[in-house]
């Protein structure tokens, strides 16, 4: 089953969002992603998950991954800042 991709949420521009890092505002777009996709949250009639295929879910996986290696500056933690 490949469905569509869900739309990402609206970008909230509040100083409470600039002030997260790379890494926990992938985390909160993931977070908000999976609660609002009907794909990701889909349960047998026993209440377990169906892990169905989310191309949403995936890209937002590999943005968390990568933003996981970055520091608040937006740069690689290996690299320095200038």
């Amino acid at each position: 089953m490949n469905a569509d991709p869900q739309p990402l949420p609206p970008t909230d521009d509040s100083p409470e969002q600039k002030a997260l890092s790379p890494r926990e505002a992938a985390l909160v777009r993931l977070a908000e992603h999976f609660l609002a996709c009907p794909i990701c949250r889909a349960v047998d009639d026993e209440g377990a998950n169906l892990n169905l295929p989310c191309e949403t879910d995936d890209r937002l996986l590999k943005e968390l991954r990568a933003a996981r290696h970055t520091d608040r500056t937006g740069l690689p933690h290996d690299l320095p800042a200038e």
